[in-house]
């Protein structure tokens, strides 16, 4: 009875055992098998199975799609239009930050230059992933370059690093960046820092005044930036302004 509960218990745990094998190394075989088949023996068919998958993506077939997406990625070495294609079809999903993600990774290594990456590093801010942005920018020279210094600086910002912010969107300013959200940004850094230290550095509430002021002059229906005015407004008791802007926030 005994060698019979035992052996039941050692049948068991093989069968057991056998399963989570198989879940662990069964991507792994996957991911063999077809490098061996599409990168190998089907490497020259590359673009014929990027296109098949842009014409799948195309008639939104996105089961077909993501099997075949999926073999090309882990088959091929970088497979850039493909990783494309999965990008388009995370936006398409409304998966914007898994989109950007996918489209990062095409610019890692010694090719990255600004200029081929402007047009993602946008999206990728408009995303609000500002962790991204400064992972990505901080080991460029940025001089010169007016947008980027606002993207690093407003990512900056909105991560609590207030005067590293500051530093590159006056640099952006003067290199000719002229709109209301740099305004912001620098009213938020500086309003952001004297709530930390205040009374001592009473300038930067005076700054935090003058870019919100510039900013709401630019773009008055601005709710974010009607707030900030506001919150300043009341830190130096200028009541009858706040409460103006109150009035314009309440309609």
């Amino acid at each position: 009875m005994i060698k019979k509960l035992f052996r039941l218990i050692l049948i068991i745990s093989v069968i057991a055992g056998i399963i989570a094998g198989s879940w662990f190394f069964s991507r792994r075989v996957y991911i063999f098998y077809n490098r061996i088949y599409f990168g190998v023996l089907q490497k020259d068919r590359y673009e014929q199975y990027v296109q098949k998958a842009a014409d799948l993506l195309k008639n939104k077939k996105y089961r077909e799609f993501e099997i075949l997406i999926d073999k090309i990625t882990v088959s091929y070495p970088e497979p850039v239009e493909a990783f494309k294609l999965e990008a388009e079809y995370y936006s398409e999903l409304n998966q914007e930050e898994k989109a950007l993600s996918i489209l990062l990774r095409i610019y890692e290594g010694d090719e990255r230059t600004l200029s081929g990456m402007s047009d993602i590093l946008r999206r990728v801010f408009r995303a609000g992933m500002y962790g991204d942005v400064i992972g990505e920018l901080k080991d460029f020279n940025l001089a010169g370059n007016q947008e980027f210094e606002f993207y690093y600086g407003a990512s900056l910002c909105e991560e609590g690093d207030y005067a590293n912010a500051i530093k590159y969107l006056d640099a952006s300013a003067k290199d000719g960046y002229d709109r209301y959200d740099l305004y912001y940004y620098r009213a938020y850094a500086y309003y952001s820092i004297f709530q930390k230290t205040k009374p001592e550095n009473v300038n930067y509430l005076r700054q935090a005044e003058m870019n919100a002021e510039a900013a709401f002059k630019e773009f008055p229906e601005d709710v974010e930036t009607r707030k900030l005015l506001l919150n300043i407004y009341n830190s130096q008791k200028k009541f009858e302004a706040a409460a103006a802007i109150s009035r314009d926030l309440l309609k």
